[in-house]
């Protein structure tokens, strides 16, 4: 019978959660960490359409307490029809880091 190592989860890791009310998209990043961590992160959503272009830049300092996630960042922003987003999240602890994107066309 072979045996299979155990695999470790990352040290750190990011998720970006969505949720889109009437036209309006709210965006929120998430750390999580294998242990307590303190660190910064990186939130910028580029967003094109029919009304022209923008982008939103957010940042700061986190820290984590496992197993809970920590919020990084929200932004909400509003998308017309025709329009997309394209969101990126990067989260760094010493010399660890973690980059995570959503995005949607033609909302």
């Amino acid at each position: 019978m072979p045996v299979t190592a155990a695999i470790e989860p990352p040290a750190i890791r990011c998720e970006l959660t969505r949720q889109v009310t009437a036209g309006t998209v709210s965006l929120t990043g998430l750390v999580f960490t294998t242990d307590p961590r303190s660190g910064t992160y990186q939130l910028r959503v580029v967003k094109n359409g029919p009304s022209g272009s923008s982008v939103l830049n957010q940042g700061g300092a986190f820290q984590t307490v496992p197993p809970q996630a920590s919020a990084v960042g929200h932004l909400s922003f509003s998308v017309e029809v025709g329009a997309n987003y394209k969101a990126h999240l990067k989260v760094a602890s010493g010399e660890i880091s973690a980059e995570c994107e959503d995005g949607h066309d033609r909302l």
